[in-house]
């Protein structure tokens, strides 16, 4: 492998890993069981219990997409020039 190989993969490393870290949610859980039953919900999204922070929950999917789609340009590119090197 050569140099350029190496700092494109740890490029595209770094930017996964931002995506990941942006998007984690956290979850919490009971130990205690619940005796009322749960309240009816309307099928559509899943809730995560954080839906008041419908906004923040948006940026952190819009800013993970847009990391993807850095993420998959830049790899694109990458196999493109060195395809191009190779001839």
């Amino acid at each position: 492998m050569n140099v350029k190989m190496i700092v494109s993969a740890a490029v595209l490393l770094l930017f996964l890993m931002a995506g990941g870290m942006a998007a984690h949610a956290q979850t919490t859980t009971t130990s205690t069981p619940s005796t009322t039953p749960a309240p009816a919900v309307t099928p559509g999204v899943p809730s995560t219990g954080a839906g008041g922070s419908a906004t923040a929950n948006g940026l952190l999917l819009g800013a993970s997409a847009l990391l993807m789609l850095f993420g998959t340009a830049y790899v694109v590119r990458t196999i493109a020039e060195n395809k191009a090197d190779e001839r």
